[in-house]
């Protein structure tokens, strides 16, 4: 890590959701950021490395009469395009969904069940973009390959939630 002169950072985020019955809910959120950063004082400005135009897209369903819910989530990432070395990995975009329910078990307790990325997607996260495109030599590369950077394959999870 370094100390950097200047840097500035803008973007915009939005989010909403909408109840389009009164068991079944749209949600999402989107974000889109840019920058630059000066390394010293009246160097040249280069490319500041930040996460690429994100949104994610949710569908909630109570099923009715019963105890419970279904949810799906999509996460869909543009591409890393600029870092702020030129020589850095640019990780593609990507979409995920994952998968979850829930179950009211009493009043107190609620079973979560989730299978996260579904279709077992390989993908790497913008935080990838940190890393060299190539490795400087045979020893890094062993070590620490950009493969270790590979976002989570499919996760199934489980807990007990109990509120006392």
């Amino acid at each position: 890590y370094r100390n950097l002169s200047e840097v500035r950072v803008w973007g915009v985020e939005i989010e909403g959701e909408w109840d389009i019955r009164p068991d079944l809910r749209l949600s999402g959120a989107a974000s889109w950021q840019k920058g630059n950063q000066r390394a010293s004082a009246g160097g040249a400005k280069t490319p500041r490395t930040l996460p690429p135009a994100t949104a994610v897209l949710g569908l909630s369903w109570d099923v009715p009469d019963s105890a419970w819910t279904f949810d799906v989530v999509g996460t869909f990432a543009a591409g890393v395009t600029e870092t702020a070395n030129p020589d850095n990995f640019k990780p593609a975009g990507y979409g995920v969904i994952d998968g979850f329910a829930s179950w009211d078990v009493t009043d107190r307790a609620v079973l979560n069940l989730g299978v996260k990325n579904l279709f077992d997607k390989r993908y790497f996260q913008a935080s990838a973009a940190g890393y060299s495109a190539t490795a400087p030599n045979a020893r890094t590369a062993r070590a620490n390959p950009i493969e270790l950077q590979t976002g989570p394959g499919r996760v199934f999870t489980a807990s007990l939630e109990v509120k006392f």
